[in-house]
């Protein structure tokens, strides 16, 4: 990631953590606030796919995208994770990163096999290693980030 994306990516961390402080006074996210968060991502980085409200993961509903894509998905249990196709070095290799758990729901892989374009019969999840959230609330802020 060029480190112009990555300061653009920061900011806009910031801003949703004002909005979900000042507007709902809480550090809980919603929809709202991870929909703003990804229109703001894909503002300064249009080339990304993916990046769709995530209200329409639950019904199954998203534009399918073809290439490298970001999203935000609600495993419909109060929690945020991100999946990402960057950096996939074949198709249907999915990358997921989530900062509460090491598995996949059935919920969240039919949310994966909505959004992504492929060919193949099986999609590879590849849950990556990263930095695990200290409090029950801050998903949305790991998601994000």
């Amino acid at each position: 990631m060029c480190a112009c994306m990555d300061v653009c990516l920061r900011a806009c961390v910031h801003v949703c953590v004002f909005i979900s402080v000042l507007v709902y006074n809480t550090m809980q996210y919603n929809d709202s606030i991870i929909t703003t968060a990804q229109a703001l991502m894909k503002q300064k980085v249009p080339s990304v796919g993916g990046l769709q409200p995530p209200c329409l993961g639950q019904l199954c509903a998203f534009k399918i995208e073809r290439g490298e894509l970001v999203q935000i998905l609600h495993d419909g249990h109060r929690h945020w994770l991100t999946i990402s196709t960057i950096g996939a070095t074949r198709d249907a290799e999915v990358f997921v990163y989530d900062s509460l758990f090491n598995s996949v729901t059935p919920i969240v892989k039919q949310q994966i096999a909505a959004i992504l374009f492929t060919e193949q019969n099986t999609i590879d999840l590849k849950v990556m290693d990263v930095q695990m959230q200290s409090g029950s609330a801050n998903c949305g802020l790991f998601a994000i980030a």
